[in-house]
Parts: C-alpha cells; sequence; structure tokens
C-alpha cells in the first residue's frame, strides 16, 4: 500500500479489498496481503488493523508511533505495552516493523555521510532484539519481524537463535 499514513480509512479497506479481488481474479487466492498499519496511537493502530482484516487482509505490519520517540525511544516498557495490545486486540497476525535507520547505541558504523541517513517513520525508536524476544514469546498473535536499519547484521544474527515455536 505504500505510504498509507496518506490515506483516509476508507480509501485503505478500498485498496485492499481491490487487491484482494485482482489477486482473485487472477488466480492467486493464497498469495497473503500484507499491510502497514502503525498510526500515532495504540487505539488507531488497532482500529486500522481490525479495519485492514475486514477488507481482506492477511496480515498486518507495525512500526512504532515515530510521533512520540521523544517518550517511547527510551522506554522499553511502553514500547512492548505498544506491541502487545496492537498483537492482542488485531484479528489477523500481525509483523512488527522496526525502522531504526540511524544505528542508536551500537558500535559506530563509517558512512561517508551520515546525514544522509533518514531516521524514518519511527523517528528513530529502535526495538532491539531482546525486546523483539520478549514481544514475540509474550504475543502469540505477533508472527515475524522486519528490521530495516543499519545495525541489521548483529540482530539479524541474534535473533536467527528464536526457533520455530516463537517465530
Amino acid at each position: 500500500m505504500g505510504e498509507g499514513l496518506h490515506l483516509s480509512h476508507p480509501e485503505r479497506a478500498a485498496l485492499i479489498k481491490a487487491t484482494r479481488e485482482a489477486l482473485n481474479d487472477a488466480g492467486f487466492t493464497d498469495v497473503p496481503i500484507v499491510i502497514g498499519t502503525g498510526a500515532g496511537s495504540t487505539r488507531e493502530t488497532i482500529q486500522l488493523s481490525k479495519e485492514a482484516a475486514d477488507a481482506g487482509a492477511d496480515y498486518v505490519i507495525v512500526i512504532a508511533p515515530g510521533y512520540f520517540a521523544g517518550v517511547l525511544a527510551g522506554n522499553k516498557k511502553a514500547l512492548k505495552a505498544f506491541f502487545t495490545e496492537v498483537a492482542e486486540k488485531s484479528p489477523i497476525p500481525v509483523i512488527v516493523y522496526n525502522c531504526e535507520l540511524i544505528p542508536g547505541g551500537r558500535e559506530p558504523i563509517r558512512i561517508a555521510n551520515m546525514a544522509s541517513l533518514d531516521p524514518g517513520a519511527s523517528a528513530g525508536i529502535d526495538l532491539d532484539s531482546n525486546l523483539i524476544i520478549e514481544i514475540a514469546k509474550e504475543s502469540p498473535n505477533t508472527v515475524g519481524v522486519k528490521l530495516t536499519y543499519v545495525g541489521l547484521l548483529n540482530d539479524t544474527l541474534r535473533l536467527s537463535g528464536l526457533t520455530p515455536a516463537v517465530y
């Protein structure tokens, strides 16, 4: 769906329905639809997730609410509460989206122009691998994670220790 935050709720639903219909008509009934439903609040994220499910989505992918990065970035308890509540109340499986593009608290990485890195939609909020593991273990409806940031290798190696029963 691209940058869904620029769409109204009914526009999002219409796009999901049209996508499902087009896939079904083309014989791709088994192709899952993954829709980004991360929003500025837990309440709206849950509402968007319910609307996505009603419109025919199979999964939602959820990013931390970047608008509140100043409060959330250092508050693992609040971040965990956000993702676990969304997973609990979403009628379809949730994929956690960690989009922290600037290394936060990791070894410095040499990049020619560090200013060219965008902190991304989550405003640089980083879900460390320990937090992602906690969310996965405590939220059965959480089925995966998308990692987008410079320090990807470290967390990919750490998260690969998860068993299939967890992810």
